[in-house]
């Protein structure tokens, strides 16, 4: 099993919990609409680039552990104790 398999995309719940628009995001990172679009509703972020979810991350004021979910599990990968 690969990695995308596993990794899910956790940006389209945040960004509704944050009430923060895509549109809204790709303007205030400077990064195209169709891209961001994209992004979000990717099924996976094992092929995204870390600076890219670093950024993210950094914009949604959420750790990266937030952003990436284990698909059959339904939890957070990163950051379990």
């Amino acid at each position: 099993m690969d990695r995308s398999q596993i990794i899910g995309n956790n940006i389209f719940s945040v960004l509704e919990k944050r009430g923060i628009s895509i549109r809204r995001m790709g303007i205030d990172l400077d990064m195209d609409y169709s891209y961001v679009y994209n992004l979000v509703h990717k099924e996976s972020l094992a092929t995204v680039q870390l600076s890219t979810v670093v950024r993210v991350a950094e914009y949604l004021g959420v750790n990266i552990e937030d952003l990436y979910w284990e698909k059959e599990r339904g939890k957070k990968i990163l950051g379990r104790r």
